[in-house]
C-alpha cells in the first residue's frame, strides 16, 4: 500500500512539473513570436526613416538593430530548446513509470521542428528546412539579412554626402565598428549552434537532473 501511494504521489508530482514545463515552453514560444513581430516593425520603421529627408541617420542604426534582433531571436530559440528538453525528459519519465507511451507531444514536436540535439542554426536544420512549420523563422531571418544589406547601402550613401554625413570621426569609424560587431556575433552564433556542443551539454545536464537515483 505504501509503495502504491508513493508511486501515485511521484506520478502526480511529475505531472505537475510537466504542466509547469509546458507552460514555460508556451511562454518562451510567445516571447519568440513577439520578438519577431516587434523586431520586424522596428526594422521597417528604421528603414523608412532612413530613406526620408527628416531622419536619414536612422539608416546608420538599422544594421546594428538587425544584429541585436537576430541575437535576441537566437536567445529565445535557445529558451525554446531548453523548454522542449524539460518537457521531453518529463514525458519520457512518466511514460516509463506508466509502462506505456501516453504522452507524445515532444515526439510530435521532433517530427515538426527536428529532434533535440541535432545540429541546427537558429532552429533551422536540414531535417526541417522544407517544413511549412518553419517557414516563418526562415522568412524572418531572410528579411533580417535583406534589411541589414539595405541599411548598409543607405548608410554608405549618407556617409558620402557632405550635408548628411555625421561627425567626421564617427563616419570614419562606422564601417570598422559595424564589421567587427557583426563578425563577433555571427561567429559566436555559428560556433554555438552549428557545432552544438554547448547545447548538447545543456540537454545532457537536463537529462541527468531528471534521472532517478541509481539510473
Amino acid at each position: 500500500m505504501a509503495t502504491e501511494h508513493h508511486s501515485e504521489l511521484r506520478t502526480r508530482i511529475l505531472l505537475d512539473q510537466l504542466n509547469q514545463a509546458r507552460g514555460a515552453l508556451g511562454h518562451y514560444r510567445r516571447m519568440l513570436a513577439r520578438s519577431m513581430c516587434w523586431g520586424l516593425l522596428c526594422m521597417l520603421v528604421l528603414l523608412v526613416l532612413g530613406y526620408t529627408k527628416w531622419l536619414p541617420m536612422a539608416a546608420l542604426a538599422l544594421p546594428f538593430a538587425v544584429i541585436f534582433l537576430v541575437v535576441q531571436y537566437a536567445y529565445y530559440t535557445h529558451l525554446v530548446t531548453y523548454g522542449r528538453a524539460c518537457v521531453a525528459e518529463l514525458e519520457s519519465k512518466i511514460n516509463a513509470d506508466l509502462g506505456e507511451t501516453l504522452l507524445i507531444s515532444e515526439s510530435l514536436e521532433a517530427k515538426k521542428s527536428g529532434p533535440l540535439g541535432a545540429p541546427h542554426f537558429l532552429g533551422i536544420s536540414g531535417s526541417n528546412l522544407t517544413s511549412l512549420f518553419n517557414i516563418m523563422p526562415l522568412h524572418y531571418l531572410i528579411i533580417c539579412v535583406a534589411l541589414f544589406i539595405a541599411g548598409v547601402m543607405r548608410t554608405q550613401f549618407i556617409l558620402k554626402q557632405a550635408d548628411l554625413r555625421p561627425v567626421e570621426r564617427f563616419g570614419d569609424l562606422y564601417a570598422p565598428l559595424l564589421l567587427i560587431w557583426a563578425l563577433i556575433h555571427i561567429i559566436y552564433l555559428i560556433w554555438y549552434f552549428v557545432q552544438g556542443e554547448e547545447e548538447r551539454n545543456l540537454l545532457a545536464a537536463i537529462r541527468k537532473q531528471y534521472q532517478s537515483k541509481g539510473e
